[in-house]
């Protein structure tokens, strides 16, 4: 697994208040997994990433690295920041939810 989803889960671990221990509780899995991630020793598969991704509140995205954006509220909020709150905005934010 690629060190930027090793340090993103690390550090949402870490801004959530969770020991690995309790993230382990949470996520039904073994104090040692979470370590094995943190680590890059071995990779989540598809469906762990989904439950890590939604524990945290951010995108699947993020947490592989593929996109800065925390989550996805983030993303409207760029948009809008950009082209402001009207018609050219919502066309904006169609376009990125038609290509995801």
């Amino acid at each position: 697994m690629n060190k930027i989803f090793c340090n993103r889960l690390k550090q949402l671990r870490i801004d959530y208040e969770y020991s690995q221990m309790k993230l382990a509780i949470a996520l039904k899995t073994t104090q040692q997994m979470i370590d094995k991630w943190e680590r890059g020793i071995i990779s989540p598969g598809m469906d762990r990433i989904i439950q890590l991704a939604t524990f945290f509140k951010v995108t699947a995205d993020y947490l592989l690295g593929l996109s800065n954006e925390y989550n996805e509220k983030q993303n409207n909020e760029f948009v809008a920041t950009l082209y402001g709150n009207n018609a050219v905005a919502i066309g904006k934010l169609n376009e990125l939810n038609i290509k995801k």
